[in-house]
């Protein structure tokens, strides 16, 4: 049963209160006080899913991870925090707190040591200043069948964009080699306790089945996506170039490809394609 304190706002300012603990602006600390919004997440995932959650805060997502998933391992870096977590989650048998940097970890021996048996998915309110390093890290991985994240609304408009759309980067065009994205809700900064300066939105990644990107490939897709973004203006021959690529104007050529080509008007199958030919 979810202890609904966890989400009113006078309730958590005592328990954090309690255990001492003041919020660090530089850590990005603004906790979720909405059920609905954590329900809606935590849903994401069922009894055959091993969850990693990063940045539980005092556990208002961790609670609904709990009654949903088979296992949640929670990675938090505030060490203030522990405690905190280990009163609001005494309740439950299935969840491990361990004290780590998202950046830090290894993520293949994680779902090894933690998710025998069970399907790997993340479920998060990430802070907002790790999210672009994160999200890359996360999808860069490629083992999890979900990643739901709480993010900033323009970085969701950042996911969801595509080739020619002016928010098209680095991180959208590493997505679309391995995953979609929806996004399930919109919240508002009041649901936040302190209130952030800007609204969010919760997307959940959605891995490809097969992926758009072959095993084995995905280091040298990665390089050719992070070449073509490094300056948006430049075309690909000279990105490439710039990159230490040699022959660009060949590779693009033989690939199909108009030398004078920009990455943003490249998909995936597109980075795909000039990956396998380097």
């Amino acid at each position: 049963m979810i202890n609904q304190n966890l989400y009113k706002p006078t309730a958590i300012l005592e328990l954090l209160n309690r255990h001492g603990f003041t919020f660090r602006k530089r850590m990005g600390q603004n906790f979720l006080t909405a059920y609905d919004v954590a329900e809606k997440a935590a849903a994401t995932v069922d009894k055959t899913c091993g969850v990693l959650e990063i940045g539980p805060g005092y556990g208002a997502l961790t609670a609904p991870l709990c009654e949903h998933a088979g296992k949640v391992v929670a990675a938090e870096l505030d060490e203030r925090l522990l405690n905190v977590l280990k009163e609001t989650l005494a309740g439950y048998d299935n969840v491990r707190v361990i004290l780590a940097d998202a950046m830090e970890l290894d993520l293949t021996e994680l779902c090894r040591e933690e998710f025998a048996g069970l399907t790997p998915c993340v479920c998060a309110n990430l802070p907002y200043n790790i999210t672009t390093p994160v999200l890359t890290k996360l999808i860069s991985h490629g083992g999890f069948r979900t990643i739901t994240v709480m993010v900033q609304k323009e970085v969701t408009a950042r996911l969801t964009a595509v080739p020619g759309q002016e928010r098209y980067g680095v991180l959208p065009a590493l997505l679309r080699g391995r995953y979609t994205v929806r996004v399930l809700c919109d919240v508002p900064a009041g649901r936040f306790y302190p209130p952030p300066h800007v609204d969010s939105a919760v997307v959940t990644l959605e891995r490809l089945t097969p992926p758009v990107v072959p095993e084995g490939l995905w280091d040298r897709y990665a390089r050719v996506i992070t070449a073509a973004f490094a300056k948006r203006r430049k075309t690909m021959t000279n990105a490439l170039t710039s990159a230490g690529i040699p022959n660009a104007a060949e590779l693009l050529t033989a690939c199909g490809y108009d030398p004078r080509i920009r990455g943003e008007m490249l998909d995936a199958a597109d980075f795909v394609k000039l990956a396998e030919c380097i």
